[in-house]
């Protein structure tokens, strides 16, 4: 009994050890664990929304050094915003007599306020203004004369504006104005010539229906009366036709030594009498002649022309006024006299 009662108490004693053992904390070390953590990534600033932003609209390739590039000889390109700012005018305008040029950051209108209303016919087109981005700035202002009535506005137009030279026209009823940028200068009342006297058929003959540009030559085209041109490199000078057959004009467009662009407008109308006018380069090449030293044959109907060659004969230039196009004549004719050149005409 005894032997039985030591071994259930020598049993208990190993169970009470057991549970003392598992119940002991474990010893923990001093060296605390290195935990590896991502830094707080930063996302960039939002700036605030800026009021009344000039809208930008494109970007220019411009060449900008940069210090390693100085260091290698090597001029490093970086986009460089060029900024092209729509300005706005409080005057009153048509929509196309706001004109945008974004090479010269220039804004350009005609319009009309208080002091160009009539108190019988309304407003009055006729306050040019110009402004220049980014800042629009006003660079000039003038308020143009009664184009014939009061109600007859100015009108602006892409076509007539030379943005590479910097020159703006405005159409007028019977005159037209240019606007140097660079010279901030107004040529204003250039008046259409023509070779021959005109004849009106109505009121509207003589109306200037279009302008534009042709480097530094002004077109237009009046209406009944055919095509004007101004030269602005002599400060709006009318330049006539070196000759006209009916109601066919050629022009010569001096492109300096004695470098020449003989030019025959083309005027057609569609079906709704919307007028499409192309200058035809005659000869399709520049020439060396001189437009004043010119032979008429036939009354007219042929012209002819002497280029200069250098050392090799001189050639003989033809046109047919009568339709339009160049008359080529055969080597051994245009290199002959003009006597020789006439003969065969005939």
């Amino acid at each position: 009994m005894n032997i039985r009662i030591n071994i259930l108490s020598f049993i208990c004693f190993i169970l009470l050890f057991l549970v003392v053992g598992c119940t002991q904390e474990v010893p923990v070390s001093n060296n605390k664990p290195v935990v590896t953590t991502n830094p707080t990534q930063k996302s960039k600033p939002i700036p605030p929304p800026v009021q009344n932003k000039p809208t930008i609209q494109g970007l220019v390739e411009q060449p900008k050094d940069s210090i390693i590039g100085q260091q290698k000889g090597i001029v490093a390109q970086k986009p460089v915003a060029a900024i092209y700012v729509e300005c706005k005018t409080s005057n009153k305008t048509l929509p196309e007599n706001i004109l945008r040029l974004p090479m010269k950051n220039i804004s350009a209108f005609i319009g009309a306020n208080e002091s160009t209303n009539d108190k019988d016919l309304g407003e009055s087109h006729r306050v040019f203004e110009v402004k220049s981005g980014p800042l629009c700035e006003l660079l000039f202002s003038q308020t143009l004369p009664v184009n014939v009535s009061v109600d007859f506005p100015y009108y602006l137009s892409e076509e007539a504006a030379n943005e590479k030279l910097g020159l703006i026209g405005i159409r007028g009823f019977h005159d037209a104005n240019v606007f140097d940028i660079n010279a901030k200068k107004l040529f204003s009342n250039l008046k259409p010539k023509f070779l021959t006297k005109r004849e009106a058929a109505d009121a509207t003959s003589g109306m200037i229906s279009h302008l534009f540009f042709d480097e530094n030559f002004l077109y237009g085209y009046a209406v009944d009366f055919g095509v004007f041109a101004f030269d602005m490199k002599q400060n709006g000078s009318p330049l006539l036709p070196i000759a006209e057959f009916a109601e066919t004009q050629l022009f010569g467009l001096n492109r300096g030594n004695n470098q020449v662009d003989i030019m025959i407008p083309i005027v057609t109308f569609d079906e709704n009498g919307t007028l499409d006018l192309k200058l035809k380069n005659i000869f399709e090449r520049t020439v060396t002649i001189n437009p004043a030293l010119k032979f008429k044959f036939q009354n007219g109907k042929y012209i002819l022309f002497k280029e200069k060659m250098g050392a090799s004969p001189t050639n003989h230039l033809v046109v047919n006024m009568e339709k339009k196009e160049r008359l080529n004549l055969p080597k051994e004719i245009a290199e002959s006299s003009i006597q020789k050149v006439m003969d065969y005409l005939k």
